[in-house]
Order: structure tokens, then sequence, then C-alpha cells
């Protein structure tokens, strides 16, 4: 089928808070203010009280159910920082409750939100164009809220989003640049999307990234989005576990026991594209 239309009506989210991407894999204990979460998640903390009541309010968001660990993580570092924090868990698992007022209405008042890691493509087909997006919008837009995210969570929130659901692996782009898993499962149209949270302009990002060997898949979405998109200047960045960067306004800073990849396309690179090679 051919490609779609370049969407120039698509733009990044004016954001002006701190953007938080975590790599994946396990953070450090409550206690050990030397492990890279702990130097990482800090971040989010100290984007502040965007409301003035005193407290650094964290929603965190999940679909797959979840244990109190994050909150009482969160809480933790702002004990370390001699700054209230109050974290709760919202598990929105539908697009129905992602829509219910009763739930989701909370995340407006909040001061940063933390996507956990699982599918980001169930978080893109359950969250997108709903009231939780909106309210996350919110914070981070209007109020100049922290976002964080690990794993699936910080791959959402880059304007090009590998979040079709398929289970891509370098191999199978490597040996058909237009293989069927670059296509979301939902819809069996591309699952490249720029339609979601859009906080990161610009970029596409990929994480636990050398553990896994995704450098030949972040390459072949890359190339599949500046050609669907006519967006030949995309930044792919791609983040090891225990791992991130704490991004704000144009830098960035690494963080964490891992490196960051950094790709984009030159006046130099080639870019080819041809089915079944």
């Amino acid at each position: 089928s051919p490609a779609p239309p370049p969407r120039a009506d698509v733009a990044a989210a004016a954001v002006t808070g701190t953007i938080v991407l975590s790599g994946g894999g396990a953070e450090g204990d409550v206690g050990d203010t030397a492990a890279w979460s702990y130097r990482l998640y800090r971040k989010v903390v100290e984007n502040g009280d965007t409301d003035g009541d005193g407290v650094v309010r964290v929603a965190v968001l999940t679909i797959d159910a979840s244990t109190s660990f994050i909150t009482d993580y969160f809480e933790w570092i702002g004990t370390t920082l001699g700054i209230p924090v109050d974290a709760t868990v919202y598990q929105v698992t539908t697009q129905a409750q992602a829509n219910d007022p009763a739930l989701v209405g909370p995340v407006a008042n909040a001061d940063a939100v933390f996507l956990k890691g699982g599918d980001q493509g169930a978080y893109y087909d359950q969250w997108n164009g709903t009231l939780l997006e909106t309210h996350i919008r919110t914070v981070v837009e209007t109020r100049g809220g922290a976002v964080g995210g690990t794993s699936a969570g910080a791959m959402s929130q880059s304007q090009f989003c590998l979040c079709g659901s398929a289970d891509l692996i370098s191999a199978d782009v490597m040996t058909d640049s237009h293989t069927s898993y670059l296509n979301d499962v939902s819809d069996g149209g591309s699952g490249i999307h720029t339609d979601f949270l859009n906080f990161l302009g610009g970029a596409l990002v990929d994480t636990h990234f050398t553990e896994r060997g995704r450098l030949g898949r972040m390459l072949g979405a890359m190339a599949k989005a500046a050609q669907d998109n006519a967006a030949p200047g995309i930044l792919g960045i791609g983040i090891e576990r225990q791992t991130g960067l704490s991004i704000q306004g144009s830098v960035a800073q690494v963080i964490g026991n891992g490196d960051v990849t950094f790709v984009q396309q030159t006046a130099a690179t080639s870019r080819v594209r041809t089915p079944g090679k």
C-alpha cells in the first residue's frame, strides 16, 4: 500500500518542564542514593511544585497491575531532598477508564506524571485521544510539570512513537525493511504514530537498547518514519537499561550505568528502503 501523506499538521508539544526518559531495568532500593534510578528520577521531583500548594504530586500511570514500590520510591526521594511528595498510581486499562473523570480527573492536579513500563502500543490504543491524555497535557504543557517514563513509558513520549505492539526485533527489519512487524497490530497501518503525546519533538526513542541489540530495529523504524512523514531529520535515541536522560530545553544529561546512542540522518547518509532487503 502507498505510504501515508506527510503529517505536516503534527507538531511537538511545547514542554517547559523536565523530561525524564529511562531505558528500563530494575530500579535501586529505597535508601540507596547512589543508585542510577535515584539520580535520574530525582529530576522529576526537582522540577518542583507547579501549583504552589507545598507538595509535589506525582501521578504514576500504568495499564498493568502495580505495586506501591514506585510511589514509595518517589516519596522517599522527596524526603532526601526535603521536598514533600505525594505519589499516586492510576491503573488505566481501557478507553472507558481513560475517559472516566472519577478515575483520571485527579491527574490534572499533578505536578508531574510518570509512565511505567509495559506496552507502549497498549498505552497508545487505550489512552490516545482520551480525557487522560488531555490531563497529562495540562500538567506538562500548561503548568510546566515534569514528565517521566521508563521503557515503554519513555518510548511513548517521542513524536515518532514506535507503538504498534508488534514484536519487532532488529533481525526482522534488517532482513526486510518493509517487514509487517513495522505495522500496527490493531489496524494494520503504520506502527509508528505521530498523534500521541509528542513531548520529545523530532525524536524516536528506543529502550533496553544495547542489552536487546536494537540498533537495527531503531534504524529501520527511523527510515520508515522519515519516508512516511517526509522527515529526514528525525533523531533516534537509543537508551540502555538502567540508564536515562534528563532533558531540559535543548540540553540532555545522560544519567545511569550504560550508554545512550544518538543517530540522525545527515547530508552524507544514504537511506534505502527496498522491500525484501
